[in-house]
């Protein structure tokens, strides 16, 4: 925030950041409100937005398996995403009409390759049920375009929490590396930030056998973050 303060405008997408960290800003600082326009379908759809190969899988399965997406925190998966990897495992292994998706930042997923948890997955990569979303692998996407065709999404960090919930795409967040209690994070602790993976379990189990998308509660930031949903 404190790198704002000498700005003569804060181009914002809602009234979140001027109210929560404004306090630091210049008082000439002017707050222009433009909302949100990624999620938009000229923007989603753009060939740019997602290799062909990930393209062509999706058109094959979309309505007939769930897609799940992780989406790591950093460059590869570093320790921290690992205990959320293991989930996506679970939930490969208690769902056999699920598919996982781990988008990796980056364009290759060398860290990951060396992780202590590359043997659990090697299986799953075998059988077409899991792909690391990769420039370098062909495999790759923007979160906009995994945001309009997967069923559930997982992270622990990042603004694409923001981003999936304006977009009206299920999200469930780990709270590993929310060091800070903003009004955001307390938010999110009301129905979607859990500290304990057998919580988050549950909630994902119980979503993937209801459906029931009203406890996303999506709404509750379109006024903080994209009032105009245009």
């Amino acid at each position: 925030p404190l790198s704002y303060i000498y700005y003569n405008y804060f181009i914002s997408s809602g009234k979140y950041l001027p109210r929560t960290f404004s306090s630091s800003w210049s008082r000439g600082t002017k707050i222009v409100e433009v909302g949100v326009w990624r999620n938009d379908d000229l923007f989603i759809e753009n060939s740019e937005n997602a290799g062909i190969k990930l393209r062509d899988l999706i058109s094959q399965v979309y309505g007939q398996r769930k897609i799940i997406t992780i989406f790591s925190g950093s460059s590869g998966v570093p320790e921290r995403d690992l205990e959320l990897v293991e989930t996506g495992v679970k939930v490969l292994e208690h769902y056999r009409d699920c598919i996982l998706f781990i988008k990796i930042k980056g364009v290759h997923d060398k860290y990951f390759s060396q992780s202590p948890i590359k043997e659990r997955i090697q299986p799953y990569i075998d059988q077409n049920r899991l792909f690391l979303l990769t420039r370098e692998s062909g495999w790759f996407s923007t979160p906009q375009y995994i945001f309009k065709y997967s069923t559930l999404n997982l992270a622990n960090c990042g603004s694409v929490i923001v981003e999936s919930l304006l977009a009206n795409a299920p999200i469930f967040v780990t709270s590993s590396s929310f060091l800070f209690d903003t009004p955001f994070t307390k938010m999110l602790k009301r129905h979607i930030l859990f500290d304990d993976p057998e919580k988050l379990w549950v909630a994902i189990k119980d979503y993937l056998e209801t459906g029931d998308k009203s406890i996303f509660r999506f709404e509750d930031y379109y006024e903080w973050f994209d009032q105009y949903r245009d």
